[in-house]
């Protein structure tokens, strides 16, 4: 079973929206789901200020080793273009739960930064990521 869920305001969803598309599944805010069992999860979120959202190391945390099969892949927005997970990575590495590749690209930020993305590129960038993690299964 593949779950995408994301926390997102209009940005991530549409990465979210895109790889579900490609994976022929549905994409979930993250406030829709109480209980997550699945053998893949596609997790999203935005940086904001230059972390990950409260919400988001909440949904992490609860996360069961026993339901959350093998695999989390993780795809982000951000402003700076880096790596910000390294803390839920080690929340998933305590847990046992094994991480995959990350995902991310630029995501618009006020008015003038990023302008315009995700963009097409940006989605099909996604799709081919969705694709490229099930063969990694």
């Amino acid at each position: 079973m593949i779950e995408v869920i994301y926390k997102s305001k209009k940005n991530n969803k549409k990465i979210a929206k895109a790889i579900a598309d490609e994976l022929q599944v549905d994409a979930k805010n993250i406030k829709q789901v109480q209980d997550v069992k699945a053998d893949i999860l596609f997790l999203g979120c935005p940086i904001l200020g230059g972390n990950i959202p409260e919400q988001v190391t909440r949904f992490v945390a609860q996360l069961d080793a026993n339901k959350v099969k093998k695999v989390i892949f993780i795809f982000l927005l951000t402003v700076f273009g880096t790596d910000q997970f390294t803390n839920v990575k080690a929340q998933l590495k305590e847990k046992g739960i094994i991480y995959g590749p990350v995902f991310s690209c630029k995501g618009s930020a006020f008015i003038f930064k990023n302008f315009g993305h995700p963009d097409k590129k940006d989605i099909q960038a996604a799709k081919k990521f969705a694709k490229e993690v099930l063969k990694w299964r």
